[in-house]
């Protein structure tokens, strides 16, 4: 793993940077609600590389939308 990877709760700030790395990964996020969303993001090298949200539907939660830009892949991010 990466010595100064940074993994955090987002913040309302986060979703333009956190749609920008669901795009390059090839996912889809004009679906996304953030009132919904519970998103933790990584950081490194003073930017988002990664993301993974989850929905919670009463007792039910979904685990959707993990993605980690390619040049940040394998490093065990």
């Amino acid at each position: 793993m990466t010595r100064d990877l940074r993994i955090r709760a987002a913040q309302p700030a986060d979703w333009p940077a956190i749609a920008e790395v669901l795009e390059a990964c090839g996912l889809a996020s004009d679906d996304l609600d953030p009132s919904l969303a519970l998103f933790h993001i990584a950081v490194l090298d003073g930017g988002i590389v990664g993301c993974a949200g989850a929905e919670g539907y009463g007792d039910t939660v979904v685990v959707r939308s993990v993605a980690v830009l390619p040049p940040y892949r394998d490093r065990g991010i």
